[in-house]
């Protein structure tokens, strides 16, 4: 008898893979492991060793993408420790290559790492007080009404990131859909332990750019950006 086929994170679609993750929480790295690239990619069980050891304030770009912003941001700040999260095999297979390649040319980003699979299996994996700043930039809106629970930007999202982070730690938040940002307001309403900037595009101005926020600009969309410090 033929056994069907397992299918791996690498054989799945985006949304599917997404769901993949929520059923099953921890990531699978083994599609990985014959890629460039393989010792930046950061797995489940190292991840408290490896925040215990740092020297250098740990930041996350939660939703890295293609991870343009994540390695400019790394590249101008050595003094930092850049960990991309992102669900996405495609794009975190990519982003490990690319810093691979990095090294061979002898400009390596010795600060820079990745995770694959949910920011929530991420932070369950820390302790209280691990975390530095936290940036989510342009985080997929999920448009179909169906979909909306997969939005990141949530007061559940809040409430888990804010005990692991350092008194006084800030997350940036920024999406140039209207939608999404009315639906983030609306996140806001109940939301406690937090200073909240509703118009703080003026705190991101230094930061570097994204894909999508080159897009919006394209399209003449608005940027909304939002600032939260930890009380």
């Amino acid at each position: 008898m033929t056994l069907p086929k397992v299918k791996t994170p690498s054989d799945l679609t985006s949304e599917e893979r997404r769901e993949f993750f929520e059923k099953r929480g921890s990531p699978d790295t083994t599609p990985f492991k014959e890629k460039p690239g393989y010792k930046y990619l950061l797995q489940s069980e190292d991840i408290k060793s490896w925040v215990e050891t740092q020297t250098l304030p740990i930041f996350l770009d939660i939703g890295a993408g293609m991870g343009r912003f994540l390695m400019a941001e790394s590249e101008k700040h050595p003094d930092r420790s850049y960990v991309g999260i992102d669900p996405d095999y495609q794009c975190v297979k990519k982003n490990i290559t690319k810093l691979d390649n990095r090294e061979r040319r002898d400009v390596a980003l010795k600060n820079c790492r990745f995770f694959y699979g949910s920011v929530y299996h991420f932070f369950e994996q820390l302790e209280p007080k691990s975390i530095d700043l936290a940036y989510v930039n342009y985080p997929d809106p999920w448009f179909k009404k169906r979909h909306i629970k997969r939005r990141l930007v949530t007061e559940k999202f809040f409430n888990t990131i804010h005990p692991l982070l350092k008194d006084h730690s800030k997350v940036f938040v920024q999406t140039d859909i209207d939608d999404y940002a009315e639906f983030i307001l609306e996140e806001f309403e109940n939301l406690k332990g937090f200073d909240i900037n509703l118009k703080a595009i003026d705190q991101f101005e230094d930061l570097a750019g994204t894909l999508y926020q080159e897009k919006a600009v394209t399209k003449d969309h608005n940027r909304h950006c939002f600032l939260l410090q930890k009380q």
